[in-house]
């Protein structure tokens, strides 16, 4: 149960379940068989360093269509190869 109390008023909750979906990558994985770093797939795939870095690390908050499709053509791979969403349901 949460509370909220805004301008004096109380407004309460209840919660019973959280679902956190976050979108995962596969990167790590693609460019560990494929034996290659960062500057290498920029090099390849013409994405700059700071954008495959921001994918590799999992900071990026999004991820522009071109991007996407330069990675799964140099991978040899889908969409749903290299990307991935992962939830997690937790009771409060």
């Amino acid at each position: 149960m949460t509370f909220d109390v805004t301008m004096g008023i109380i407004v309460y909750i209840t919660v019973t379940e959280v679902v956190l979906m976050v979108v995962r990558n596969n990167l790590r994985l693609f460019m560990a068989d494929k034996r290659v770093n960062i500057q290498d797939v920029s090099d390849a795939t013409g994405i700059t360093r700071k954008t495959i870095s921001k994918i590799y690390h999992e900071i990026s908050t999004q991820v522009r269509f071109d991007v996407l499709e330069k990675l799964c053509l140099y991978f040899n791979c889908d969409i749903g190869d290299l990307f991935y969403i992962e939830d997690s349901t937790s009771d409060k």
